[in-house]
């Protein structure tokens, strides 16, 4: 809200950006921060939101998985939960169009991809809105469980390989 309090708002994921057809999702903390950073900047600076959510996705860097939906090999999903049940992520956002903060990996992230949302503790969302707010970039004191998704594809021939337990 514009007087400094907090408010729910349905917002759409992705800025439009004048050198893509599509929209940008995520935005790097180092880029918003840096002398690329014009077109997140203010939002960084002047409207920073939270994100509630039960976890979070990132598609392995190597891994293969195969697709439920067209049975063809794609990136694995790894599914990252956080210490307790919800968990938030901070955002910027403009208009009606928000994007998601992200930083360097965790320990957890790290094995799967190289970037992850800036992912906050309960007790940091007012850090996050005060201008202190760049200390919470660096999310390696952060707890996260990976979880792989859908089973695993033999890189060689695509297949999936389904591991049966024993009765």
């Amino acid at each position: 809200a514009d007087n400094g309090s907090l408010a729910v708002a349905e917002k759409i994921w992705g800025y439009t950006v004048p050198w893509k057809s599509g929209v940008v999702f995520n935005t790097r903390s180092e880029t918003a921060l840096g002398e690329k950073g014009a077109l997140w900047r203010d939002s960084l600076l002047n409207r920073r939101c939270v994100i509630p959510a039960y976890g979070f996705f990132e598609p392995h860097q190597t891994e293969m998985s195969i697709s439920e939906r067209t049975g063809k090999p794609i990136k694995r999903q790894y599914r990252f939960d956080g210490p307790r049940r919800l968990l938030f992520m901070a955002g910027i956002y403009q208009n009606d169009r928000f994007s998601l903060m992200t930083t360097a990996p965790n320990a957890a992230v790290e094995p799967v991809h190289n970037r992850m949302p800036v992912v906050l503790l309960e007790h940091e969302l007012g850090i996050w809105f005060s201008p202190d707010f760049q200390i919470l970039f660096d999310r390696t004191g952060i707890e996260l469980a990976a979880t792989a998704q859908g089973p695993a594809a033999d890189a060689a021939t695509g297949s999936a390989h389904l591991r049966a337990a024993k009765k």
